[in-house]
């Protein structure tokens, strides 16, 4: 019998791919009364990603930037809307888990 540790709930790691995962942010403040959310995109099946793992990392993101947020999905793409005006930082937390950043950082 192989040596396999038991998963625990809750501490599955996201999927990892051959290739660093491309993330897009967006800003935008349409249909949004004039506040500024930042948009996440690019966490889908295609991506590697499960509704479990961009819902695990919406829920790190949020607490680590301290404002609210939900999981979109345009098809087969999920998105991370996140509310405020933090792009810089956003990107600043994506880089350090591995992800690959792209569009509006600052």
């Amino acid at each position: 019998m192989a040596n396999v540790a038991p998963e625990i709930p809750g501490t599955r790691e996201p999927a990892r791919t051959k290739t660093r995962v491309r993330l897009v942010l967006r800003r935008e403040t349409k249909h949004r009364g004039g506040k500024a959310v930042i948009i996440v995109a690019g966490l889908g099946a295609p991506a590697g990603f499960d509704l479990h793992d961009t819902e695990e990392l919406a829920r790190q993101l949020k607490h680590q930037l301290g404002c609210g947020g939900t999981v979109e999905a345009r098809g087969d793409d999920r998105e991370i809307v996140l509310q405020g005006d933090q792009a810089g930082k956003v990107a600043e937390l994506l880089r350090a888990r591995g992800f690959r950043v792209d569009g509006v950082t600052s």
